[in-house]
């Protein structure tokens, strides 16, 4: 083909063509800057929803380890008062055994009115009772020494006192009393 036009017409046609050429590529580049925005708009909002999903799952989840962590406090405090218990069960058990013993080897004429048991290396026992003559204080020493449960009775001292149950004079009797291995199980 031909060129026939005047130089200045032929410089605007080419100028017109390198225009839409021009116009053209800007078109593909605001339609590719609207793409892009729009795939990082999308990309930033869908981003943003699970940040706000792992920040509730988060607050949750701290919630819930609070509550575990105070259910796990009440039951390690509940598991000590618990031990605290079985031990206080099994002392008491051991001292229903020691009474029992004490009550079936005690002889007529004394009663026991305190004992206090120390159980350390080696398991002591201080006991008072009274008793109505110096002979039933004897008694109460060998049956002490007798019996299956203690080695032996040390007397600690005996003073006359008043019965306080009868008001009439008595003598007040105190032994430290060792316990075998085992008197207290």
């Amino acid at each position: 083909m031909i060129d026939l036009l005047p130089p200045r017409l032929k410089e605007h046609k080419h100028y017109a063509s390198l225009n839409r050429r021009v116009i053209q590529l800007l078109k593909y580049v605001v339609v590719l800057i609207i793409l892009v925005a729009g795939i990082f708009g999308t990309s930033w909002y869908f981003l943003n929803l699970r940040l706000v999903e792992a920040q509730k799952s988060y607050d949750t989840a701290v919630s819930q380890s609070k509550k575990y962590s105070s259910i796990e406090q009440d039951a390690k405090a509940l598991a000590e008062r618990l031990s605290g218990i079985e031990e206080v069960q099994g002392q008491q058990t051991h001292y229903t055994n020691l009474l029992k013993e004490l009550s079936t080897i005690t002889p007529q004429g004394v009663y026991i009115f305190s004992f206090q048991v120390s159980s350390e290396a080696s398991p002591t026992m201080r006991l008072s009772a009274y008793a109505t003559t110096s002979e039933a204080a004897a008694a109460f020493q060998q049956s002490i020494e007798k019996s299956s449960r203690f080695n032996s009775a040390a007397l600690l001292g005996i003073d006359s006192d008043k019965d306080p149950y009868s008001g009439q004079p008595t003598n007040r009797v105190s032994y430290l009393v060792s316990l075998k291995p085992g008197a207290l199980q």
